[in-house]
């Protein structure tokens, strides 16, 4: 069983449909982990099926951005040719980029498939058991992290603040992820370290325990029947009606 959230596009305003959850729905503080270490992990390529290990393959470099994506979410499909320009025009300033899907009804081929379609020049993983966006306490699609060289959580949230919950800007006028990337190249604090994400819901596995139920009665113990004139049958004890003498010497 799966948690699914789907997102409306009507024309060319993005509307994103039911994100800000249902009543009674509350989601973790938005600066969650800032300062902390993010545990290492290993996951696959979608595209090439190669294994990528976070600490082995990408600690020590000047910041790490991490994105989750879908491949059916219109918010996340519009960030992603933007997140593109920005890999290429940080590549050379010692800034990589990771693509992370955890959503559950989305199969590995299908990440891959999206990643050509969309032109996606860095690695897309798959996180099959959402183990990685449990990690990383992940809540929606396009919701980025950056981490400098020691692999710290410096800013998490919102690329930037051109879609919305029913609006689109014509441009950003605040760009959350790019000055993140830019102060922890600088070496500097970040200004805003976190922000909202309006996206859609990462579609985990439900892990509530199915309930028990008890079977019903014939199916709790099933009898073994004794078969007439067997050798190992057990004689049945015969139905007295009255108190029985004894024999007499």
């Amino acid at each position: 069983m799966t948690r699914r959230l789907v997102c409306g596009v009507s024309g060319s305003l993005a509307l994103i449909v039911l994100v800000a959850g249902g009543p009674g729905t509350a989601e973790a503080p938005i600066d969650r982990g800032i300062g902390s270490r993010l545990p290492n992990f290993t996951l696959k390529d979608a595209v090439t099926g190669k294994p990528v290990t976070l600490y082995q393959d990408y600690l020590g470099r000047r910041a790490l951005v991490i994105v989750f994506l879908g491949t059916d979410c219109p918010l996340g499909n519009l960030y992603v040719p933007r997140l593109a320009a920005m890999s290429q025009a940080y590549r050379d300033k010692g800034v990589a980029f990771l693509g992370i899907n955890a959503n559950a009804h989305e199969a590995a081929e299908q990440v891959a498939e999206h990643a050509r379609t969309f032109g996606i020049n860095f690695p897309v993983l798959k996180d099959t058991k959402h183990h990685v966006a449990d990690l990383a306490q992940a809540e929606r699609t396009c919701e980025a992290l950056v981490l400098d060289g020691r692999g710290v959580i410096r800013y998490r949230g919102a690329i930037d603040d051109q879609y919305g919950l029913k609006y689109r800007k014509a441009e950003p006028t605040r760009t959350f992820l790019r000055d993140a990337i830019d102060a922890v190249l600088a070496g500097k604090a970040v200004a805003v370290p976190a922000t909202p994400v309006v996206g859609c819901l990462l579609d985990r596995v439900a892990t509530t325990p199915a309930p028990r139920i008890r079977p019903s009665a014939p199916e709790i113990v099933a009898a073994p029947r004794v078969l007439e004139g067997s050798s190992s049958s057990t004689p049945r004890p015969t139905a007295r009606s009255g108190p029985t003498s004894r024999s007499r010497a």
